[in-house]
């Protein structure tokens, strides 16, 4: 009976080791995106932007610690030959583009607006650089006169893509002074002001008003900043 016994008895086997399940790997944070950005900021028309990696301070993580669950504003300002970004006071990054520097610089002298923001995911920053150069021009000396030789049918449709605010240039054509829009003829100034030009040039020239006359033409009066 021993023998068969052994013969026929169950083999026990020790059960297997059951492992664990790994975790889950967390899921990115979703971050809300801002709308878009301000076209305008204390009277300025937005100039120019640059969207610029962020090197961050030792000890910050900028997805966690900074940008959080939406991308923000923050502050910049210039430090050397780079730009220091804060958020609610506390140093988090930097710009490393001493040209960049050298504008924030260049806006401060002038004492004009400018804004940064955080983007998703975290290590980009638009930087926003805000001026309408009439503001700037405003305590220069200006005339406003109403251009000649405006309605061939080409130049109509230059001048039918201009609004007011839209900057002109002027040059030279033999006596007369030719006003530009991108490179296009819309017109010529009229004698008082060419003859000014010749003598002194001109800082600025922007499109004062656009009116239609009999003929259903659009004339420009235009605005110069001598």
């Amino acid at each position: 009976m021993g023998i068969l016994h052994k013969l026929f008895a169950k083999k026990e086997t020790a059960p297997e080791s059951v492992q664990a399940p790994e975790a889950a790997p967390e899921a990115p944070m979703e971050v809300r995106k801002l709308p878009g950005f301000p076209k305008v900021k204390e009277g300025h028309k937005l100039e120019t932007s640059f969207t610029c990696p962020v090197t961050p301070v030792q000890g910050v993580d900028l997805a966690r610690d900074i940008l959080g669950p939406a991308e923000k504003e923050v502050s910049m300002a210039p430090d050397g030959e780079r730009i220091a970004l804060t958020y609610a006071g506390e140093l988090f990054g930097y710009v490393e583009d001493k040209k960049k520097a050298a504008m924030v610089l260049d806006w401060e002298a002038q004492e004009l607006p400018y804004d940064a923001y955080l983007l998703s995911p975290g290590n980009l920053v638009q930087l926003r650089f805000y001026r309408d150069k009439r503001l700037s021009a405003a305590g220069r000396p200006q005339s406003v006169c109403r251009l000649l030789g405006c309605k061939n049918p080409r130049r109509q449709e230059h001048i039918w893509c201009l609004g007011p605010g839209s900057e002109l240039s002027l040059d030279t054509d033999g006596d007369a002074v030719m006003v530009f829009s991108r490179g296009e003829i819309i017109g010529k100034l009229p004698q008082t002001e060419a003859q000014q030009f010749m003598k002194d040039g001109a800082y600025l020239v922007f499109v004062e008003s656009l009116d239609d006359d009999r003929e259903g033409n659009t004339i420009p009066s235009i605005r110069i900043y001598w």
